[in-house]
């Protein structure tokens, strides 16, 4: 690198993976050098790099023998500055820069303390994700700050230093020790709020009415209450999952925004404080056992999808007047018998209720719009002929079910996918012959006489069982919709 500082008009250096560069000496005094990426070399001191007084973007990632910063005190021009993974211990000095704008320390595990940042005038994003940051003391006088990262920072406690912070939007402090978030309350601006895995943390009260709040995740916390979230105007989406201590969803008449709500594996047992959230689109509550009457949702003018699968839902009476609801999960539901009750459901394109207790599915032909039906392993189900004549229905899967009856599914003129596969009882296929596009069946381990099979039918069975793959594992594990957070 000798010399280097003499090119008048040098702009960028780039020697990412030099192990032999050890200091950023020979760059001292280039005056037109803008940008410097030394990632993952061997540098361990940056004195000299005061002098480039242009240098406005620098990155001494992976520079694991590093450990301080001093030398970047009152740089004029640095705007962005990269440490992840770094040895860094020593920052002191970073609030004199009046450029800075973004500051980034992750798994930076000799880092403790963020207070020399206090004060920046235009830093708007750090990221101290997997650092060993404790206390953040300070932070709050960064006038402009907008994002904060703290992930994985198990020593950090506390987000008091974060009261009345102006302009934090959003905060990400999953996998700590932060017990409250009380301080948050004077974050006029905060619209995402992110603590996931804080296991000391019990109580969200201290966001209620935040006035731009819009997401709130905080599942495998020990949230127990989310009543003061009503207050908040602006909030749209709630995750909680695997919260176990909480038992009721209450935003009441408050949350006027409120979209999506996650709270799987919970001990939820009533849903009546959200028959008033008028925006209401998405509702999680699978695997919550003591849940039994989703039919508070029959209010929500807005709702698309219902995941309750492996709860103890039992009563969905009133969901056939939701006029957007397209899905249903009601999967391993053993105390569900009917499904009666989504009869003419406008919009409902998809029903998942394998392995639970249906056995009646009465109306489902008057849902207009309904191409699927999961019923794999409902031993209880003895006739599929309440789907005869739905005008867009295309998949069935009854598979390992006690269906013995298929008549009327012939009159399904869009049919074209049907899994019977161990249907024990099923010995007659005749009314699929008059299914035109029937494209796909399968019906190993039944005892339908070939003797009696339509050619048409016999075709179509030695075409699908040439196939290796196995469809009827593929309808039921994928729903589309389950993993709706991502």
């Amino acid at each position: 690198m000798s010399g280097l500082n003499l090119c008048l008009s040098l702009a960028v250096v780039n020697f990412q993976h030099c192990k032999d560069l050890v200091s950023l000496a020979p760059l001292t005094g280039t005056p037109m050098l803008k940008i410097v990426d030394v990632r993952g070399s061997g540098v361990r001191d940056i004195s000299g790099i005061e002098s480039c007084t242009s240098l406005e973007q620098l990155d001494v990632g992976w520079c694991d023998q590093l450990r301080s910063l001093a030398s970047l005190a009152r740089m004029s021009s640095l705007r962005s500055l990269n440490a992840n993974r770094s040895g860094i211990e020593d920052i002191t000095g970073l609030s004199t820069c009046p450029q800075l704008v973004s500051v980034k320390f992750e798994y930076c595990d000799k880092l403790l303390d963020l207070s020399a940042l206090a004060g920046a005038p235009l830093l708007s994003a750090i990221n101290a994700n997997h650092s060993g940051v404790r206390p953040i003391t300070g932070l709050s006088d960064c006038p402009l700050l907008e994002d904060l990262k703290l992930e994985h920072c198990s020593h950090l406690w506390t987000l008091s230093p974060l009261a009345n912070s102006p302009m934090l939007r959003s905060l990400k402090a999953s996998h700590t020790g932060v017990r409250d978030v009380l301080p948050l309350f004077s974050c006029p601006r905060l619209e995402t709020v992110k603590l996931k895995h804080c296991s000391q943390l019990k109580s969200l009260s201290g966001l209620a009415g935040a006035p731009a709040l819009r997401l709130v995740k905080a599942g495998f916390s020990n949230v127990r209450d989310i009543s003061n979230l009503a207050q908040c105007v602006a909030l749209t989406t709630v995750e909680l999952d695997h919260c176990e201590w909480l038992t009721i969803l209450s935003p009441s008449t408050g949350a006027p925004q409120l979209q999506r709500i996650g709270a799987s594996h919970t001990k939820v047992r009533n849903l009546d404080g959200l028959r008033y959230c008028s925006k209401l689109e998405i509702i999680d509550v699978r695997y919550c056992p003591v849940l039994t009457d989703v039919s508070p949702l029959s209010r929500t003018p807005k709702l698309r999808i219902i995941l309750a699968s492996h709860s103890g839902v039992q009563n969905i009476t009133g969901l056939s007047e939701c006029p957007e609801l397209q899905c249903v999960e009601f999967d391993t539901c053993r105390n569900l018998f009917s499904l009666a009750q989504l009869a003419g459901a406008p919009l409902l394109e998809s029903i998942k209720a394998a392995s639970s207790c249906v056995h009646d599915l009465s109306g489902l032909n008057t849902c207009p719009k309904l191409t699927s039906v999961d019923l794999e392993g409902c031993k209880q189900l003895a006739t599929l002929a309440s789907l005869a004549g739905a005008p867009s229905l295309t998949t069935v899967n009854a598979a390992n079910s006690g269906v013995q009856s298929i008549e009327g599914l012939g009159a399904c003129s869009q049919l074209k996918t049907v899994f019977l596969d161990s249907c024990k009882d099923l010995y007659n296929l005749t009314p699929l012959s008059a299914a035109a596009h029937l494209e796909v069946i399968r019906v190993s381990r039944t005892n339908y006489s070939d003797a009696e099979c339509p050619p048409r039918l016999r075709l179509l069975l030695l075409l699908n069982d040439s196939k290796e793959e196995d469809n009827g594992d593929e309808l039921h594990n994928n729903s589309g919709y389950a993993d709706f957070w991502d």
